[in-house]
């Protein structure tokens, strides 16, 4: 029989869920061999994760009953539905054979891709590159008073009162400041788009079970372009960028915030400027970025 199981999974608990579910068995083996693809655990017992041989998660299979009959579903970034009904979101597809839902993903072009996982991470990826520089182009702002003394300058040539030129200099000197800062925060998010390590964090609940890794650049709209493949791994101490991790870990111990992640990292939009990383998150979706480039 074919091995439809990941390398990166419980091969025991992956053979107990397939023998007490006769139905998802059947949707797992027929699913996978016609996709090339291989199974994991999922946190819902009706559900299975599907992999691509390289281990990388394209999405889910499960089962689900509707009205005393058996029906069948695929859960991918890869569906494009616009809505979605009674029984599955618009991310699913679902029907009551095996045969019709895989005829169904081919006629829609929705097969598991690894341009559904791009997709899935585009939005915590936007919101990453956006903490680079959340600072909006500073302004003055001034009360009338002193805006009608300074037009009477300017128009009508009138001579300024000297506490009202102490008040524009203090004005003007924070108006310095706070620019510097944007623009300061500008040269950081354009080093970033340059090029930049994505480490997307996989896992049930808050604890992560496996990372994606890979480079990528982004363009000024915050729009992300994956360079080459992404490349699993259960633990960043097994990658190259274990003295990266290391060095953020030590950042974060012991915090009240600290994440379960070999980073502890918190879940949340941030830009960390003393240790140079960013995160983004939406949903189940979690990722750090990390630039090629040094300030």
């Amino acid at each position: 029989m074919l091995n439809i199981i990941s390398q990166y999974a419980d091969a025991s608990n992956i053979e107990l869920k397939l023998a007490n579910d006769k139905n998802l068995a059947k949707l797992a083996y027929e699913f996978c061999s016609e996709f090339k693809l291989v199974v994991s655990e999922h946190t819902h017992v009706k559900k299975l994760t599907i992999e691509n041989y390289h281990g990388i998660p394209v999405g889910n299979i499960g089962t689900g009953i509707d009205g005393g009959d058996t029906f069948f579903t695929y859960t991918s970034e890869s569906v494009t539905k616009e809505r979605g009904s009674g029984r599955s979101n618009s991310s699913t597809r679902d029907s009551k054979s095996i045969s019709s839902l895989v005829k169904v993903i081919k006629k829609k072009k929705e097969e598991p891709s690894l341009s559904g996982v791009i997709k899935y991470l585009g939005s915590p990826l936007r919101y990453a590159l956006g903490a680079l520089n959340k600072r909006e182009i500073p302004r003055i702002h001034m009360d009338t008073e002193h805006a009608i003394a300074l037009l009477e300058t300017v128009v009508l040539d009138k001579k300024l009162n000297p506490v009202y030129i102490e008040t524009f200099r203090e004005q003007h000197a924070a108006y310095l400041k706070t620019m510097e800062k944007f623009e300061d925060g500008e040269k950081t998010a354009a080093r970033f788009h340059k090029g930049f390590t994505l480490v997307s964090l996989h896992g049930g609940g808050d604890a992560t079970t496996h990372y994606l890794v890979g480079d990528a650049t982004a363009n000024t709209d915050g729009n992300t372009t994956i360079q080459g493949d992404l490349k699993r791994y259960n633990s960043l101490y097994d990658s190259p960028l274990a003295p990266t991790v290391a060095i953020i870990a030590a950042h974060f111990s012991g915090k009240s915030n600290e994440g379960r992640n070999d980073f502890k990292i918190p879940k949340g939009d941030h830009y960390y400027e003393d240790i140079d990383v960013a995160s983004g998150y939406m949903g189940d979706g979690f990722v750090v970025i990390i630039p090629k480039e040094a300030p």
